[in-house]
């Protein structure tokens, strides 16, 4: 059985869910701004590891420009975005990252909706068939220095209960 710290549970913005106009350093939150520099820290502590982040960024075409700088600056080598807030009148060619892998697994341009960039450095394929239709999940087997992952990112509405987004993700 998985154990989950519940810290994935934790709401870190109380604030409106209205989206921001930017996560540029004038408007960005504490915790946006501090996570874009904890990325920067481990990249420059760790240039050779992996690393594969996580962020929900409440709606990405109001914050693409930065997510841009964060991976042109080859900070990040997967980084899985939570709450998209895309539909298929977006075209992917919008969000396109030279060097990365973009795939998408949208709900609508009000909620959810999950996005990731894997450079393209590292062999991957997107394994749909660890994807559930109950969660809002995505999944990929990645090579990296020659081992074989199974990486999935998740996002869990505000309006699931906790309890049921854990037996949903055991089981599936």
């Amino acid at each position: 059985m998985l154990d989950f710290s519940d810290s994935y549970f934790i709401d870190f913005n109380e604030e409106s869910n209205a989206p921001n106009d930017s996560l540029s350093s004038n408007s960005t939150s504490g915790v946006n701004k501090l996570l874009f520099q904890d990325l920067r820290e481990t990249r420059r502590l760790h240039p050779k590891n992996f690393i594969a982040a996580y962020v929900n960024i409440n709606s990405l075409r109001y914050k693409f420009d930065e997510v841009k700088e964060l991976l042109t600056d080859n900070i990040v080598d997967l980084l899985m975005i939570a709450e998209s807030k895309l539909d298929n009148t977006f075209q992917d060619n919008l969000f396109q990252v030279e060097g990365y892998k973009l795939q998408r697994r949208d709900r609508n341009q009000y909620g959810g909706g999950l996005l990731t960039l894997i450079k393209s450095d590292f062999p991957s394929s997107r394994k749909q068939c660890f994807e559930s239709d109950i969660l809002e999940n995505i999944c990929y087997e990645i090579y990296i220095n020659d081992a074989k992952w199974l990486i999935m990112g998740a996002y869990k509405p505000p309006s699931m209960k906790n309890d049921d987004f854990i037996e949903n993700l055991q089981n599936h």
